[in-house]
């Protein structure tokens, strides 16, 4: 699993952190630190088998787990599509979209396909929960 909020964006990962059978990785980037603080997060953190931290600076840097790497830059802003189309190629609407995606060992794939489900119960129709793998 990975996730750059290590509660998920709004808590819905909460429950599902502790409990992971897979290995979970927090790609860290700046966090408000009363968001931080309001949260706890450093016990969520904690939780967590591998932190990234890419370029920037960031809360939780000197964290044992933590390895700081070069930043990421996966496209310019001119090679981004706009968001009606980002949405309509992907056949998304405007709810929030959730991707639970594995690297396809077979234990991750079934762990990965249990979570999506658990979201979609979980969100209902708030959110588009999209499962991907490459099985």
């Amino acid at each position: 699993m990975v996730d750059t909020f290590p509660r998920g964006l709004v808590g819905e990962l909460a429950d599902i952190v502790s409990e992971q059978r897979t290995r979970q990785v927090f790609v860290h980037r700046y966090l408000n630190e009363d968001y931080i603080r309001q949260f706890e997060l450093q016990s969520w953190v904690d939780l967590f088998d591998r932190i990234l931290v890419p370029g920037e600076s960031a809360l939780f840097e000197s964290h044992p787990r933590a390895t700081r790497t070069e930043p990421w830059l996966l496209l310019d802003d001119d090679e981004l599509l706009d968001r009606q189309d980002a949405r309509q190629r992907w056949e998304v609407d405007e709810r929030p979209l959730v991707l639970v995606s594995s690297c396809g060992r077979p234990n991750e794939v079934v762990a990965a396909r249990e979570m999506a489900g658990t979201l979609s119960a979980r969100f209902g129709t708030r959110a588009n929960i999209r499962f991907a793998s490459p099985n």
